[in-house]
């Protein structure tokens, strides 16, 4: 097949182009598939599946684009050339309102299909046209994709110094290195001026139209009455919302889940911090994940000091500057936020606690799955006094009916001696305090909790905890499977397949 010789078989005075439109292909792939796979994640409610899903169909479309690439006529690679800018620029909105449509048909379910359907031909297909068409002239496939991974390592520097900073900050170099990359391939000059302007123009106004789509969603397919987008940001390990609704009443969302914006949640946080912290008054008290920080709020009054270990530091920013008024920071003097991994925080200090809250997300993800394990509980042990205790969300209600909370439940149970469960009507879930020796009784538990307004709830003693989930397999590192059922069940009921 006859090559356009200004595309690939450049002149001898033009040498560079393929390696330099390859680096900046390779750069502005990582940065363009970031973007579709946090917002994608989010839109379809993400778990390990979705991701799985998103990020199975950009490698589709990249493999795609190599297989299709050589036969592609030079006026086809010019054209896909053309409308890769302005289509890329219009993904976010254009993925969202695809969504709101969809659920107002009462459609959600097809946007699996459709949406991850887009995404090869959308996102990972143009870039891969390059490399199979320059290594036909130029040969040397190790040289030119070394290149292309060169560019791709560039690309994730710059989202680690850029990638919490909003849509605009990753889309204004993405947007330049695209326009460069048109110019290299000898697209018409006074089209790639046009260009530029209308991208210059769009990127004006994207920031306000970032904010009122994702309001949109929210108000559409969450259902949140006159949902207000206060902040959306990518940050390295997730999609972060934080919204107000017309009633002045504040949401947070990690990759489309809420993790605060109900009453529910709010007592979430009494009964899984405030009322240990109050039975206990530990001395030194660590919580692991940020959230609302609205368990600082409840705890630290009665704890001499309280620790926040948070991974992502894009949730705890947002955090103490949006809900204030929910944890009362500043009016906390007796707190330290740190920015680490739990696993890597307990792994590497000699502190010992009197209390350790997990205040972490249901493991719907192999990462919030670990948090859950028998090996990570066997380490927050090593970091307990001889009467601390371990608190834990158990996602659920405990029930020989739920997998989840019975599964948590049976690692706490193959590390420690006693764990006593309180079911809090307010909340809707279970929840586990677990230690070698419990230094309250169920007697002292319900008095807190009547004393914290809880009218409606069940205590299971520990020796009632241990016959009830004594055939239950804890979630282990080598047993990961809880995700995946997880993650296909709730699929299935987003799908209306259950």
């Amino acid at each position: 097949m006859r090559v356009l010789a200004k595309l690939l078989a450049f002149p001898r005075s033009a040498a560079g182009r393929p390696s330099l439109v390859l680096a900046l292909g390779g750069c502005n792939l990582v940065l363009v598939q970031w973007i579709m796979v946090r917002e994608l994640t989010a839109l379809l409610m993400g778990t390990e599946m979705v991701a799985l899903f998103v990020t199975g169909s950009a490698f589709a479309g990249y493999s795609f684009g190599y297989l299709i690439s050589n036969r592609l006529s030079d006026h086809t690679v010019r054209l896909l050339a053309m409308i890769t800018l302005p289509l890329h620029l219009m993904l976010p909105i254009l993925y969202r309102l695809i969504m709101v449509v969809l659920s107002g048909m009462d459609s959600y379910r097809i946007g699996f299909v459709l949406l991850l359907a887009l995404t090869p031909f959308t996102v990972s297909a143009f870039y891969s046209l390059f490399l199979p068409r320059f290594i036909s002239v130029q040969g040397n496939l190790v040289r030119l994709y070394g290149i292309e991974l060169v560019g791709s390592v560039f690309g994730v520097l710059f989202l680690f110094l850029a990638g919490g900073r909003g849509l605009l900050a990753l889309y204004i170099p993405y947007t330049a290195i695209l326009l460069v990359i048109l110019m290299l391939v000898n697209v018409s000059r006074r089209f790639v001026v046009g260009l530029a302007i209308l991208a210059a123009l769009w990127l004006a106004v994207l920031p306000g139209l970032d904010a009122t789509s994702n309001a949109y969603v929210y108000r559409s397919v969450h259902g949140i009455p006159g949902a207000e987008s206060l902040a959306s940001v990518y940050s390295p390990y997730q999609k972060v919302d934080v919204l107000r609704d017309g009633g002045g009443n504040l949401y947070l969302y990690l990759n489309g889940l809420m993790d605060y914006g109900s009453g529910s949640l709010m007592r979430f946080n009494v009964i899984l911090s405030g009322v240990p912290a109050q039975l206990i008054r530990p001395n030194q008290m660590a919580i692991v994940g940020s959230g609302s920080m609205a368990s600082v709020g409840f705890a630290s009054p009665y704890a001499g000091h309280v620790t926040t270990v948070e991974l992502d530091p894009v949730v705890s920013d947002l955090g103490r500057r949006h809900f204030g008024a929910i944890n009362h920071l500043d009016q906390v003097h007796n707190w330290t936020l740190v920015t680490d991994d739990a696993k890597h925080f307990f792994g590497s200090t000699a502190a010992r606690y009197d209390l350790i809250v997990m205040d972490v997300p249901a493991p719907f993800t192999i990462q919030e799955a670990t948090l859950h394990s028998a090996e990570y509980y066997a380490l927050l042990k090593d970091h307990l006094t001889p009467d601390g205790v371990v608190s834990v969300s158990l996602s659920n209600t405990l029930s020989t009916s739920h997998t989840l909370s019975m599964r948590v439940v049976a690692g706490l149970l193959a590390n420690f001696k006693e764990v006593l469960v309180v079911t809090a009507g307010s909340a809707d879930l279970s929840f586990a305090y677990a230690s070698d020796r419990l230094p309250f009784d169920s007697a002292a538990v319900e008095k807190t909790l009547r004393a914290n307004d809880e009218t409606q709830f069940v205590i299971y003693q520990p020796l009632a905890v241990r016959l009830l989930v004594s055939a239950a397999r804890p979630i282990s590192l080598d047993d990961m499977s809880l995700v995946w059922d997880m993650s296909v069940s709730r699929v299935s009921r987003l799908l209306g397949l259950r």
